[in-house]
């Protein structure tokens, strides 16, 4: 197997965004996480369990 190097500003941009892509992926984690959440409680509180 061949190693690659790529230029010194092209590696840059490829670190830049994959830590995008990570920071993506951890807020629509979060978003489906208080999505789920905010299920839960609305199905609680149509079940009486929970008043306001």
């Amino acid at each position: 197997m061949e190693k690659v190097e790529l230029p010194k500003k092209m590696t840059k941009d490829f670190v830049t965004y994959v830590f995008q892509i990570d920071i993506l992926f951890k807020y629509i984690c979060d978003v489906k996480e208080a999505r789920e959440k905010r299920e839960k409680m609305r199905e609680a509180w149509e079940n009486g369990d929970i008043e306001m």
